[in-house]
């Protein structure tokens, strides 16, 4: 449903069972099914306190993560988040023995101290493709989630966990 384009109009059938949902829009149709059980509890994997946050623009960042994927290894999609307090800037760097070697620099408002990060950009594009504005980007260390935040809507909250090297 994401993928269907604003200025089109469908009719969007919407049918409810005991277990499960569809929904089917134009040549798309998603099926849901609930899970039985609790939902686990998110907000216990949400870091209390966060060592590194990073503000930067939503355009830039999203750009040099673009670039960055082109030279990430295939399978874990790995790219290295480097935030450097005195130089005010996240660095993206990537590499892969077909592609070669990538590193990026995104200009931005940094609090805390240097920190290193690898997160699947798969994963970074995804949370971040609805945020308006700049994006809040805050890290602990390379072992814990990492948060991204709008700076335009405090209710969305995206939680990244590590690749582990």
């Amino acid at each position: 449903l994401s993928s269907a384009k604003e200025d089109t109009t469908h009719e969007v059938k919407l049918l409810i069972g005991q277990a499960q949902i569809a929904m089917i829009f134009a040549d798309v149709t998603l099926v849901s099914r609930l899970i039985e059980g609790s939902y686990p509890d998110y907000v216990q994997i949400i870091p209390e306190e966060l060592k590194t946050t990073a503000i930067v623009s939503k355009d830039r960042f999203v750009t040099s993560i673009k670039a960055a994927s082109l030279f990430a290894s295939t399978g874990i999609n790995a790219v290295t988040f480097s935030i450097h307090a005195d130089q005010q800037v996240v660095t993206l760097s990537s590499s892969s023995v077909q592609a070669g070697e990538h590193v990026a620099h995104v200009d931005g408002t940094v609090h805390g101290g240097d920190n290193d990060i690898v997160l699947n950009y798969k994963y970074i594009l995804e949370g971040i493709q609805h945020m308006d504005g700049d994006i809040e980007f805050q890290i602990n260390s390379n072992e814990s989630p990492s948060v991204l935040r709008s700076k335009n809507d405090d209710s969305y909250i995206y939680i990244v966990m590590p690749i582990r090297q």
